[in-house]
């Protein structure tokens, strides 16, 4: 409640100061009968792997990859649509183990993570889902910080002056925590729970 009542009066540090910044790289694919659109062919596994280095050469100090796996709604009587979908969930999870495991080269830096949602009749996954995140290894500290790397030292250093001067351009937030989006319809940077600029009534485009 402290925390709250220190956001909502305008206490938090704004923008903040960087210090500890990491990357995600997501890829999506679904199942129905078997794994579909898994990004799994050479070209795209060589595409995985150029993306995480360039985030590690981009000095963040740590990257990982993330899968997600969709699957299709599951009905049933009161939790058993739940048992069903977590079930379902960890059919699609089983079936991805062999592209899983080619994603990354071993001696990656990378973490690693696969999140098999099952979503449930009736709702978004948001409210009516099963199945988290699943750790598959962890992310390691960015080896190319430790060595001293004299052009992953720079990208760092204009990457962080970039966050703070994106952020330092937006408003105070009065709550934490604090979550952004680079939306892709007003195209512009705002608050999750902010209004789109191109939702009726709200104008056009921010451009």
């Amino acid at each position: 409640m402290a925390g709250k009542e220190i956001a909502e009066a305008g206490g938090i540090e704004w923008p903040p100061k960087p210090s500890h910044i990491v990357g995600l790289e997501v890829k999506c694919s679904y199942f129905d009968t078997q794994p579909r659109a898994t990004k799994s062919s050479p070209e795209k596994v060589a595409g995985i792997r150029k993306q995480i280095e360039w985030l590690t050469k981009m000095g963040l100090d740590r990257v990982a990859l993330l899968d997600v796996i969709a699957n299709p709604p599951s009905g049933g009587i009161d939790s058993g649509a739940w048992l069903a979908a977590a079930a379902q969930a960890q059919t699609s999870l089983a079936a991805a183990e062999s592209v899983l495991r080619e994603r990354l080269p071993s001696d990656s830096p990378s973490g690693q993570f696969v999140w098999a949602v099952g979503p449930v009749v009736g709702g978004d996954e948001a409210a009516r889902g099963a199945g988290a995140p699943r750790l598959i290894r962890p992310p390691l500290m960015n080896p190319a910080l430790g060595r001293g790397d004299p052009e992953v030292t720079a990208n760092r250093r204009t990457l962080l002056e970039s966050i703070t001067r994106l952020l330092g351009s937006q408003r105070r937030p009065r709550y934490f925590p604090i979550v952004y989006i680079d939306c892709r319809k007003c195209r512009s940077l705002h608050l999750l729970d902010d209004d789109c600029l191109e939702e009726p009534g709200l104008g056009g485009s921010a451009g």
